[in-house]
């Protein structure tokens, strides 16, 4: 998702951004997806949920 649509997204339901979080976000979302989703095949919605979770909430405070 670029920059401007992950904004747009933000702002549609009334959440403006400041600057500063617009990289910390960006960096997340690049990170999750090069250590999870690019890595992973999901067969359905419930798995790929369930492991998003896990990454978030359990390996990621590990890191932390």
């Amino acid at each position: 998702m670029s920059r401007e649509t992950h904004v747009r997204l933000y702002e549609s339901v009334g959440v403006r951004l400041r600057c500063a979080t617009r990289p910390v976000t960006e960096t997340f979302f690049k990170t999750l997806k090069t250590e999870l989703v690019y890595t992973e095949h999901y067969r359905t919605r419930e798995e790929a949920r369930y492991s998003l979770f896990e990454y978030i909430e359990v390996v990621r405070r590990e890191v932390v």
